[in-house]
């Protein structure tokens, strides 16, 4: 059974790491480029938090049980964005590799809290914090909420119960997902929007933003997509701010995009089962709208000259029938003069 302890409508979460856990390594590292800084811990052992794509660039943790499998892991042969690979040797020492879509860059050892600069738009890469051994130690606080709408972090705190056991209370935040053991057995628990499997693969092919004269506003942007169907086969199709993709009942818009090497399109996706109800909808409000406005004023002046005509044509007979000679109507019989 799962419980809901409490809950907050926004949040401030502040995480870390501890040395003395079964966890793996952990690094925690600090990207600064001119527009903004962002910093977070990747997890060597964990694949769904050992990488982390900022836009601009990817950036990787690994662990080498070699040297071979360090000088593999620096440089990716085949990639399509601009990484970073931090990778922590067999003898303890964390080094760092440069990989672009034109090739490998530069790589070596990193020293903790130095920076190092990569190839793009003047981007630095710091590594702050390296836990050998991590053990994950988190807080969740309520806050004030935000003035935009989108930037609230909820969270609910949640235990699992059962005859065999209970689980550690948890915290979840909205779109996260954890493992919950109690007794023998472990259950994965998310804090998220209901998720649909679409029947069909979408791939981004080609994005392209124009701006304002004189400015960085972007003024349109568009995307080039293909979409793999098994049941329709493979086609290619073009998506605008004003122009989205009707596919099987889904509207792909293109609702926005970051800047960055390579860039990134941001599609919105809505599903209307009701959509040919609503044109019906739409037409039967249109056609009542034409029958107030027009066709019913128009029947109106058809029935009013008609009654208009009728009436002349009433009055036209009554004037006729007033102007004819009125013949005398034969009266009782006079005796003759005289009498009998």
């Amino acid at each position: 059974m799962l419980v809901a302890e409490d809950y907050l409508p926004h949040s401030k979460v502040q995480e870390d790491f501890v040395a003395g856990g079964s966890g793996g390594p952990a690094l925690q590292f600090l990207l600064d480029n001119p527009f903004a800084k962002q910093e977070a811990w990747l997890l060597a052992s964990d694949p769904q938090r050992s990488q982390v794509n900022f836009g601009p660039a990817t950036v990787r943790f690994e662990r080498a049980a070699s040297a071979a499998e360090l000088r593999a892991a620096l440089h990716h042969e085949k990639t399509q964005t601009n990484e970073i690979a931090f990778v922590l040797g067999p003898d303890g020492v964390l080094h760092y590799g440069i990989t672009s879509k034109s090739g490998p860059g530069p790589d070596g050892p990193v020293a903790l809290g130095k920076p190092f600069e990569t190839p793009w738009m003047g981007m630095k890469v710091v590594a702050e914090r390296l836990v050998a051994n991590a053990a994950p130690r988190r807080s969740v606080e309520p806050d004030a909420a935000p003035d935009k709408e989108e930037r609230r972090i909820p969270a609910v705190k949640v235990h699992l119960e059962s005859p065999a056991g209970r689980s550690p209370s948890e915290w979840l935040l909205w779109t996260e997902a954890r493992s919950l053991d109690f007794g023998n057995r472990s259950a994965r628990v998310a804090f998220r929007a209901p998720e649909l499997a679409v029947p069909f693969r979408v791939t981004l092919l080609k994005f392209n933003s124009d701006k304002y004269p004189g400015s960085n506003m972007a003024a349109t942007y568009e995307s080039w997509v293909r979409v793999e169907d098994p049941e329709r086969g493979t086609s290619e199709h073009h998506i605008s701010m004003n122009h989205p993709l009707h596919y099987r009942g889904y509207i792909f818009f293109q609702a926005s995009f970051v800047e960055g090497e390579p860039m990134m399109s941001i599609f919105s996706v809505a599903r209307a089962p009701g959509l040919p109800l609503v044109y019906v909808g739409v037409i039967l409000i249109s056609a009542g709208v034409a029958w107030m406005f027009y066709l019913k004023p128009y029947l109106a002046r058809r029935q009013a000259a008609a009654a208009l005509a009728a009436h002349r044509q009433r009055e036209s007979r009554h004037e006729a029938q007033s102007t004819d000679p009125v013949p005398a109507r034969p009266g009782p019989a006079q005796p003759a003069p005289g009498g009998v």
